[in-house]
């Protein structure tokens, strides 16, 4: 579009100038992305560039972006597909970015001092935007006087503007310039601490509840029919659960009311002792309290180290559900001991077991082994097993290597561990089983290993261990089959110059 290219409706198909490639088109159209690069150079911050690939995306496309990007000056333009991959797919996104914050050069500078005057912060706005001016409707022009005689001129301002483009028209692509900004109207959100500027003709949304909707939504499992739940008759859920706060039974509604006060402005999690507040009332945790460099992040005044102990006081007498409630879990924690019930919840989400690499991907157990099949090309076998392990160098022992496989066992799954390391001095083999579930689960099922050859063999019953134990404790603990290397080597033939292990086991269910 700010190229050049036909308009583009909401609802209807695409023009085929955008879904055949257009280098051109798309070359044009990158003096937009200029503007945006050095506006926010204007901060002294490093811009990274995601540049969305889509099906219709020729690579000569994404190149040209990605260089127009780099020339305007952005430190680094990347291709991402996490609209289509998820997190995998904006990884090179997230390493360019970490390095960008690792490579600046001068502090954070922001583009107005607070003293000035609204107007002549409004003014610095429209110039970055390319506006010669502004133009101010007579009732801007007494609201901009009522906020400034009524003391909040030292706000900031954020203005409601369109998005489409630099000016007050949605029509004007590119990089437009030397217009004029029209202000017509402006509000103040005091507790936020901005002022904002309507632009044209744009119009605001109305207010958000403190509470969000989907609180009031609950899915019947048994029929996958939604149904919502009103503050006239509030319907108990398996996942809802009535709680406590401040001694009896309250609403919901109160419940949230008290949590939102409760939460950190800057990080958004629940806050513990001490809670600090800046003498116009606004509160923040104490790690947050040295992030913001002991400023308040709402009216940017100085913090010092008043303590907010009325609201310390409310959380010692509340009580909230566990942010498992949702899967199941039906615990009512008190406000300070609830961070350490879900730590251990047994609902919590698990970790990935596979133990080849730093894996951060947690979820259920489904969403697990589709991972480990999808993303890690993980086997998958039944409930008997021969696994085998073949090194051509057998005097080779590199700590952590590894094998996984996962089988799935009445209705259940289960990793199975082999991997060489240093147990001291002496290198070592060892195969352990971990259980895809908790640890009363895990107890249900025995498992038994065995490895031999030249007329012997070594054999290993057992337990298996839940993967909420990490692959690392399992292994430190030596809870499996472990064979000395030289026995290794005896049972893997007589010339020894090959490791050849074959281990077996089964898999079966207590009584």
């Amino acid at each position: 579009m700010h190229g050049g290219g036909p308009e583009v409706v909401a609802g209807k198909p695409l023009d085929c100038a955008y879904t055949t490639e257009n280098v051109a088109l798309v070359e044009a159209g990158c003096v937009n992305l200029a503007r945006h690069i050095s506006n926010t150079k204007s901060y002294g911050v490093n811009a990274v560039v995601a540049v969305n690939m889509f099906s219709t995306d020729s690579e000569a496309e994404l190149n040209a972006v990605r260089n127009a990007a780099l020339a305007a000056g952005a430190y680094d333009a990347v291709v991402c597909t996490h609209y289509a991959h998820g997190g995998k797919g904006a990884v090179d996104l997230g390493i360019a970015f970490q390095r960008a914050c690792e490579n600046v050069t001068q502090p954070l500078k922001f583009l107005y001092p607070l003293n000035i005057s609204i107007k002549e912060k409004i003014d610095v706005i429209a110039r970055l935007y390319g506006a010669n001016g502004v133009e101010y409707s007579e009732p801007a022009e007494k609201q901009i006087e009522m906020y400034s005689r009524q003391g909040f001129s030292g706000l900031s301002i954020c203005m409601a503007k369109t998005q489409y483009s630099f000016s007050h028209s949605s029509a004007e692509k590119g990089a437009p310039t030397g217009f004029i900004l029209p202000k017509r109207d402006g509000r103040a959100s005091i507790g936020a601490g901005f002022i904002y500027p309507l632009v044209g003709t744009m119009s605001t949304m109305p207010g958000l509840p403190t509470r969000p909707c989907f609180y009031d939504i609950d899915l019947d499992t048994a029929t996958d029919y939604e149904s919502s739940t009103s503050n006239a008759e509030f319907k108990v859920s398996p996942f809802t659960k009535p709680a406590t706060c401040l001694g009896g039974n309250h609403g919901t509604s109160s419940i949230s009311d008290v949590q939102n006060l409760l939460e950190c402005p800057v990080c958004m999690s629940l806050m513990c002792p001490p809670i600090y507040q800046c003498p116009n009332g606004h509160t923040l945790c104490s790690y947050c309290k040295a992030r913001v460099h002991n400023f308040c992040p709402t009216c940017r005044g100085e913090l010092g180290n008043i303590r907010c102990l009325a609201l310390e006081k409310v959380a010692e007498s509340l009580e909230l559900p566990c942010k498992y409630q949702i899967v199941g879990c039906p615990d009512i924690s008190p406000y300070y001991s609830k961070l350490k019930h879900e730590k251990n919840c047994k609902y919590r989400p698990y970790n990935c077991p596979y133990a080849g690499a730093e894996c951060s991907v947690i979820g259920d157990i489904p969403h697990l082994v589709t991972h480990l099949k999808n993303d890690h090309k993980v086997d998958m076998h039944g409930c008997t097993f021969n696994h085998r392990y073949v090194k051509s160098n057998p005097q080779e022992i590199d700590n952590a290597t590894w094998m996984l496989t996962v089988f799935n066992c009445f209705g259940r799954q289960f990793c199975l561990h082999f991997e060489a390391f240093q147990l001291g001095m002496a290198p070592v083999y060892m195969a352990f089983l971990r259980f895809m579930g908790n640890e009363d689960e895990a107890r249900q099922f025995s498992y038994s290993l065995e490895v031999g050859g030249n007329g012997r063999k070594l054999t290993w019953q057992g337990i298996p261990r839940s993967i909420r134990d990490s692959h690392k404790k399992v292994r430190d603990s030596e809870d499996g089959l472990i064979i000395q290397r030289n026995m290794a080597l005896f049972f893997s033939g007589v010339d020894q110059q090959e490791l050849r292990l074959k281990v077996a086991g089964r898999i079966w269910k207590e009584q």
